[in-house]
C-alpha cells in the first residue's frame, strides 16, 4: 500500500466574505431589516473555498492531503481600513486552517471585502471593487513552474489570468494534470487577459464549467449550454468536460465518451454559495488517490449534493452520513473503476 500523500496545487483568488444566513422563513428584503440566522467573517473566492473545503474533506475522511495556495495577498494600503480589516481576516482564517500558500504579489494590494447574504430563494452578494495596483514578487514565473513540478495535480482559477496561464503551461510541461474551472458568464475585454484566459482553457486536462458560462466566440451573458458544451469538446479538444447545470444531471464527456451524473434531488432550503467550489474540492480529493476522472467527478457531485443543504462550512460535520446511501467511496480505487486516468 502506497505512503505517498497526495500533493495538490491550487492557484486563484480569495476574498474575504461578511456572510450572514437567514433563517429558512425569512423573506429576503433589499430595502429592509431582517434578523439574521447566523453571521461570520470567511474566507471567499474560487481558489479560497476549494482549499478551505480540501482540509475538510480531510478532516471527514480521517485521510491527508499536501495542499499549496498560490494567490494574490500583497500588503494593505496604511489608508485603507476595510483593506487592512480583509488582510488581516484572511490571514488568520488561512493560519487557523492550516493552509500553506505563497503570496503571488509585491507590494500594496487590496483583497476584496464583500458582503454576502443566503436566503430561502438563493443569495445576494454586493461585491468590493477594489483596483490597487499590484505587480507579482520577482521569481514568481519560477516558483509556479517550481510548485507545479512538485504537485500531483494542478487546479487553476483562472480569475487571476497571468498565474493560471503560468501554471497551466508548466502543468502541461511536466506532464500533471491540469484541472481547470471556468465560469465567468462575459468573456474578457482586454486582449491579453482574453489570449491567456484562452490558453489556460485550451491547455485543460479537466474542465469544470457551468451552463451559463461563456467562451471566445459566444455571445456574453447568453446562456447556451449546447452550444458552450459543444466548443469545448470540439473546438477547444478538452479531453475531459464537466458541465453542471443546477439540479439536472451534470453532463461529461470523458475521453470522448458522454456520461450524466446525477444531482441528488434535495427539496429544503437550498446554500448554493461556493457549491461549485466545493464539488471541485471532491473531484480533486478523489483523483488525488488514484480514481479515475468518471469516478472523482461522481465523487465531486455527490458532497456539491450535500454542501447545498448546509450554510458555510457546516456540510463537513454531515458529509459521511448524508451522502447519497446508493453510492459508495473507498478512498482506495477499485478494480471495477472504467479506466480514464489522465496520462
Amino acid at each position: 500500500m502506497s505512503t505517498h500523500t497526495p500533493r495538490i496545487l491550487v492557484l486563484g483568488a480569495i476574498t474575504v466574505d461578511d456572510n450572514r444566513v437567514l433563517g429558512p422563513e425569512t423573506p429576503f428584503k433589499t430595502d429592509g431589516k431582517v434578523p439574521a440566522q447566523s453571521s461570520e467573517i470567511r474566507l471567499g473566492g474560487g481558489a479560497g473555498n476549494c482549499v478551505q473545503a480540501l482540509k475538510k474533506l480531510d478532516e471527514a475522511f480521517g485521510t491527508r492531503t499536501d495542499v499549496k495556495l498560490i494567490t494574490r495577498l500583497g500588503r494593505p494600503p496604511k489608508s485603507n481600513l476595510r483593506a487592512r480589516l480583509a488582510h488581516l481576516a484572511a490571514t488568520e482564517i488561512l493560519k487557523d486552517s492550516d493552509i500553506e500558500y505563497i503570496d503571488a504579489v509585491d507590494g500594496e494590494s487590496a483583497l476584496a471585502f464583500n458582503s454576502v447574504t443566503e436566503h430561502g430563494g438563493g443569495r445576494s452578494i454586493v461585491k468590493d471593487v477594489v483596483g490597487t495596483l499590484h505587480s507579482m514578487s520577482a521569481g514568481m514565473d519560477e516558483t509556479i513552474e517550481r510548485e507545479v513540478a512538485e504537485s500531483d495535480i494542478v487546479f487553476i482559477d483562472p480569475s487571476k489570468v497571468r498565474m493560471g496561464f503560468m501554471a497551466a503551461r508548466a502543468a502541461n510541461k511536466y506532464n500533471k494534470p491540469c484541472v481547470v474551472d471556468w465560469g465567468q458568464s462575459a468573456w474578457p475585454l482586454e486582449p491579453t487577459r482574453a489570449d491567456w484566459t484562452n490558453e489556460i482553457i485550451s491547455r485543460a486536462d479537466v474542465l469544470m464549467v457551468p451552463s451559463d458560462a461563456v467562451v471566445a466566440g459566444m455571445e456574453d451573458n447568453i446562456e447556451d449550454p449546447e452550444q458552450l458544451f459543444g466548443r469545448l469538446v470540439q473546438d477547444y479538444r478538452i479531453p475531459n468536460v464537466f458541465m453542471s447545470d443546477g439540479s439536472q444531471p451534470v453532463r461529461a464527456s470523458l475521453m470522448g465518451q458522454y456520461f450524466e451524473i446525477p444531482v441528488q434531488e434535495w427539496k429544503g432550503q437550498k446554500y448554493s454559495l461556493a457549491a461549485g467550489d466545493t464539488r471541485n474540492a471532491g473531484f480533486l480529493h478523489h483523483l488525488a488517490r488514484g480514481h479515475d476522472v468518471l469516478s472523482a467527478g461522481q465523487f465531486g457531485t455527490a458532497v456539491a449534493s450535500v454542501k447545498i443543504r448546509y450554510p458555510g462550512l457546516q456540510w463537513a460535520d454531515h458529509i459521511k452520513e448524508d451522502i447519497p446511501s446508493q453510492l459508495t467511496f473507498s478512498l482506495d480505487p477499485g478494480d471495477d473503476e472504467k479506466n480514464y486516468i489522465i496520462v
